[in-house]
């Protein structure tokens, strides 16, 4: 909740208080963290308004709920003491931000003199790196992550383990799905955030670009995440086909059979040999075709073939101008191709790259592929491979050239 001056909202500690009561007594809510009021809001900060405002909260809720308090760092550095001993009182978890981030010695003193835990880094900069530096250093008790705070999923789970390290814990901040996915892989942290409420703001109702919101809670409480098969219905009617949810072909059939969606592959259905398997099981129903995988282009248009015989949806996976060649070839390609090649930077075709207009590419005209060799270019191209050593693409060594910690994981769904 969040403070403002607004009839029916949270102008007052009395109205702070009625709504933490229907938080927690009837909506069923397992803790509850305030803000208190912040500029613009006349008056705002009042160290000692926000005070009473949890005054009033805990009296409400009882001396058993779990509260926090979140000023976002507008206290000096003796109001921001006062007001964690004053909370430290109010059987507090824990006070967050309540002085700006940049003064690391400000809050190594406040962790130290204060009775009450103090939760950071919000929104300093520096992800990772940055919090294990305030760890070492002692500037607060426990440690704060978040996919907005530290720009993913990835540094805020480094972030979880570097304070499992010190055993500490390791608070989500913020709602929304990447942080519920974080709050349900990590288990040194205490609750998942849901929002900033309000009393005259329904969070339950999924916005106009939704069909549900990310963290629905149940009667007791809870917020689930959603596998696979969970998240069918929302792509239902939003997405031409899903490309590989799970793992194999058989698991894949198992969710193929959940759902009206067509689920498509580049992964498991790239050879003759794999199309009887597919089809036996209804597993994939549109092949995304890779005339690199499937051995050139006569190969690729009998897949073609076979997929109109077998009323197979076909697409492409990533392809170049050959690729582009190929589609234009193809009578029965029923989505749209992906390439890559927007980002491909020479080309071994006279007239230099192919160029886009409202997201297509006009098919050449001239006999055969439409297109004229340019040796000269092949030659340099070829000689820049020759250079190069490699021989096997190695996706794992380019990643690690760029982020040398990067290790490889099949995503879990």
């Amino acid at each position: 909740m969040c403070g403002d001056d607004l009839e029916n909202g949270l102008a007052t500690p009395a109205d702070y208080a009625l709504y933490a009561d229907w938080l927690v007594n009837e909506r069923g809510y397992k803790a509850v963290k305030l803000h208190g009021w912040m500029p613009p809001v006349p008056g705002a900060p009042d160290v000692r308004k926000d005070y009473a405002a949890c005054a009033a909260v805990r009296e409400a809720v009882g001396p058993d709920m779990p509260l926090m308090l979140d000023p976002h760092h507008f206290y000096s550095r003796t109001e921001s003491m006062w007001l964690a001993d004053k909370l430290a009182e109010l059987d507090f978890a824990w006070i967050e931000e309540c002085m700006e981030e940049a003064s690391m010695s400000s809050y190594q003193w406040l962790t130290k003199g204060s009775k009450l835990n103090i939760l950071g880094l919000e929104s300093m900069t520096g992800e990772h790196w940055t919090r294990a530096e305030w760890v070492r250093n002692g500037a607060w008790d426990l440690v704060r992550t978040g996919v907005w705070d530290v720009v993913g999923i990835t540094p805020s789970m480094k972030i979880s383990n570097m304070a499992e390290s010190f055993h500490m814990s390791c608070e989500v901040h913020g709602h929304g799905a990447g942080n519920l996915e974080v709050s349900l892989a990590i288990s040194n942290r205490t609750c998942a955030e849901r929002g900033l409420l309000r009393p005259f703001l329904d969070y339950e109702k999924p916005k106009e670009y939704q069909n549900r919101i990310d963290d629905e809670m149940d009667k007791d409480s809870y917020v689930h995440a959603l596998d696979t098969l969970g998240l069918l219905p929302q792509l239902e009617g939003l997405i031409q086909y899903l490309k590989v949810p799970t793992v194999g072909i058989e698991g894949n059939a198992r969710v193929e059979a959940a759902t009206e969606l067509s689920l498509a592959t580049n992964m498991y259905v790239i050879q003759a040999s794999h199309l009887p398997p597919n089809l036996a099981q209804d597993a994939f129903r549109v092949v995304l075709s890779d005339h690199h995988y499937w051995g050139g282009l006569k190969a690729s248009r009998d897949l073609a073939r076979i997929c109109v015989i077998w009323g197979v949806g076909l697409s492409m996976h990533s392809n170049s101008h050959l690729g582009i060649s190929l589609a234009a070839a193809t009578p029965n390609l029923t989505y749209d191709c992906a390439t890559h090649y927007p980002w491909q930077v020479d080309e071994v075709i006279k007239g230099g790259r192919l160029r886009f207009e409202r997201g297509s590419l006009a098919v050449p005209d001239g006999p055969g592929l439409g297109v004229t060799l340019d040796r000269a270019a092949l030659a340099r191209l070829y000689q820049a491979w020759l250079d190069t050593g490699i021989r096997k693409r190695d996706d794992i060594f380019e990643m690690k050239k760029q982020q040398p910690d990067w290790e490889f994981g099949r995503p879990k769904f």
